[in-house]
């Protein structure tokens, strides 16, 4: 994450609602703003603003590149699922800006956020104290590794990107897929050629459809 100079935190917040292509072609007039870094913060503002509103009023927030942007909850979204949850902890395994979890964290004591891109966890641990979520610990790692190792928690979120930097469907929605075990716990399942691994467990798992599983339920692997 970058770190922005007094001179370019003060651009952002003249030009955040100019068109950011404009902007960038000013660069010359402006030598003491990185006009790079607050082009990417601009455009991010500008999506925020409607998309998560909170976050765009609150004075601070960092913003990523615009895929990450793009693929993000939007605020409405992140607060109905978070309607659905609340307990003692929680750990959201497919991180990614962190907007579900900025929501769903405030219905609990501690929570666990977990993100294997350093980039969204340097922005996640610059901007959750900022929304006034300190009970949210940030890991940067794999999620179906994390998985592996984790303490059982009450609630654990999934809801991993459906395409990669290229626009390619991501392997990790269905490595991240979860299917209930016969025991009566809620357990993760990576898919691999040789079957599944059983790892971690919770008492409720919410999945990217919105729908709240319990271990009396049951669900299909993905294929």
């Amino acid at each position: 994450m970058a770190i922005l100079s007094p001179d370019t935190w003060q651009f952002i917040c003249a030009h955040r609602t100019e068109d950011v292509r404009t902007l960038a072609l000013q660069a010359r007039k402006y030598p003491q703003v990185d006009m790079a870094a607050a082009v990417v913060q601009i455009a991010g503002w500008q999506i925020a603003e409607k998309k998560v509103p909170l976050w765009a009023q609150t004075e601070g927030v960092q913003y990523p590149a615009h895929l990450s942007m793009e693929q993000c909850s939007s605020e409405i979204t992140a607060r109905y699922k978070a309607s659905w949850l609340q307990g003692d902890t929680m750990t959201d395994l497919t991180g990614g800006l962190g907007v579900d979890c900025s929501f769903l964290a405030r219905n609990f004591r501690k929570v666990d956020y977990v993100e294997r891109q350093e980039v969204l966890c340097e922005l996640a641990r610059h901007n959750f104290p900022l929304l006034g979520l300190p009970q949210v610990t940030v890991h940067c790692a794999d999620g179906v590794e994390y998985l592996q190792k984790m303490e059982p928690v009450d609630c654990l979120f999934l809801d991993p990107a459906r395409r990669d930097s290229q626009g390619g469907k991501s392997s990790g929605y269905c490595r991240l897929r979860t299917r209930c075990a016969e025991t009566g716990t809620v357990a993760g399942r990576e898919r691999t050629h040789g079957g599944g691994e059983t790892f971690a467990h919770a008492r409720h798992l919410f999945f990217p459809a919105g729908v709240e599983i319990h271990p009396s339920d049951s669900c299909s692997s993905c294929e």
